[in-house]
């Protein structure tokens, strides 16, 4: 999970924590921030997350969801 986290903190400059599912060897829970100059930059980005884990090898994106703040 370190792998993951540490390559989209680098590639897209987000902020990235395991928030759920702590322990578990095969399933984690991750928590992903950015800030951004406009609504639509910031959604680009973290869309872009979502497909870098989605297409990571050993990885699968079950779910994913984009919140305001």
């Amino acid at each position: 999970m370190q792998a993951i986290i540490g390559k989209l903190r680098r590639h897209f400059n987000v902020s990235v924590a395991e928030v759920d599912l702590h322990g578990w060897p095969t399933q984690a829970v991750l928590g992903v921030a950015a800030v951004g100059n406009s609504r639509q930059e910031v959604r680009d980005v973290l869309t872009h997350v979502a497909d870098a884990v989605g297409v990571y090898p050993g990885a699968e994106l079950v779910r994913h969801a984009i919140f305001e703040l």
